[in-house]
């Protein structure tokens, strides 16, 4: 597959690096403006060094440059290619207008990505075959679950998944901190705060278990889990999280009025 990419900061960076591993260096092409760090990931990786106006003739090319960087960058590229651009709050509607094409796919992927566990939300572009939206979703799938949606869930998606991981980091250090409060060492509390999100997300994963039917098999009346959910309730946590999630799908329909 013929594949290019511009902009290599850290997702940038993350997408070429799981591309090279599925389908190897040698028909991967890329370009960022940070010349030292492209001369630098070519040396380790093996890619080929382009134009922004070579890189457009690829059969498939990843935009993952800052959204403030896409006009000017847009003005050379003209392609018969599948543009997949991972850029915030631009629309497919201006992705359309800049780039000449109606081949357009807009991703929202998240940080984990840099260790192919993010889920992959896209919609794609009027000009996308569904023989093409099986390209795409191949190639997404590189990095975790790739789900298809229709654009105007892009940013519920964006709050939800897009900031989700710092949110989670969030509750993370707040567990942790909480378990050092009462005597915990901080290894030992982060230790235990991780090993206990990751293991309950694997048995709602692959045991099929519901987050309801988790909670109350965990529950005993009168017991400890109880006594920590009844703070939850008294402190307003599931508002707090929709909340949380309203002002993030708030702003991201801000930003993306000029999209």
């Amino acid at each position: 597959m013929d594949i290019g990419i511009i902009g290599t900061g850290k997702m940038g960076e993350s997408l070429l690096r799981g591309v090279i591993e599925e389908y190897g260096a040698g028909g991967v092409i890329a370009n960022d403006h940070d010349k030292r760090k492209l001369s630098i990931l070519q040396e380790e990786l093996g890619f080929r060094i382009g134009t922004n106006e070579m890189i457009a003739k690829a059969q498939t090319v990843i935009i993952a440059v800052k959204p403030q960087d896409f006009p000017a960058l847009a003005t050379g590229m003209r392609g018969e290619g599948i543009f997949i651009s991972i850029m915030a709050g631009v629309s497919l509607g201006r992705l359309e207008r800049e780039l000449h094409s109606s081949r357009v796919v807009r991703v929202m992927p998240n940080l984990c990505c840099t260790v192919k566990e993010a889920t992959m939300a896209y919609a794609c572009g009027k000009g996308i075959e569904n023989n093409e939206r099986k390209i795409v979703a191949g190639l997404l799938k590189l990095f975790g679950p790739a789900i298809e949606l229709d654009e105007d869930l892009m940013d519920p998606v964006t709050a939800l998944s897009g900031s989700g991981p710092a949110f989670v980091a969030r509750f993370v250090q707040a567990m942790t901190d909480a378990g050092i409060s009462q005597g915990l060492g901080k290894d030992e509390a982060y230790i235990l705060t991780t090993q206990v999100i990751r293991g309950t997300l694997r048995v709602l994963k692959e045991k099929g278990t519901s987050p309801n039917d988790l909670i109350l098999s965990v529950s005993s009346k009168g017991g400890t889990t109880v006594a920590g959910l009844s703070a939850m309730d008294e402190y307003a946590f599931e508002k707090t999280i929709a909340e949380t999630i309203t002002r993030a799908t708030m702003r991201s329909r801000e930003l993306g009025k000029n999209g």
